[in-house]
């Protein structure tokens, strides 16, 4: 929203060069997709070793697998 106000405003005479615009946008995009990919993996390693330490604990016990 910010850009989208310096855009219609004119701060900074964007409508005249508007790759400085595009350059921030794009950075943005490229720093959020990476923020994302690395929760994504994050959650995709705890699950990992909840199921590892459920897979250990089930091998371990004597008790059924529904208790």
């Amino acid at each position: 929203m910010i850009f989208v106000a310096l855009y219609y405003f004119n701060s900074f005479h964007l409508q005249e060069k508007p790759s400085v615009l595009y350059l921030i946008v794009g950075m943005m995009f490229v720093n959020g997709l990476i923020f994302h990919i690395t929760r994504t993996n994050r959650r995709l390693d705890a699950l990992v070793e909840l199921l590892d330490f459920d897979h250990k604990n089930q091998g371990d016990s004597n008790n059924s697998k529904d208790a």
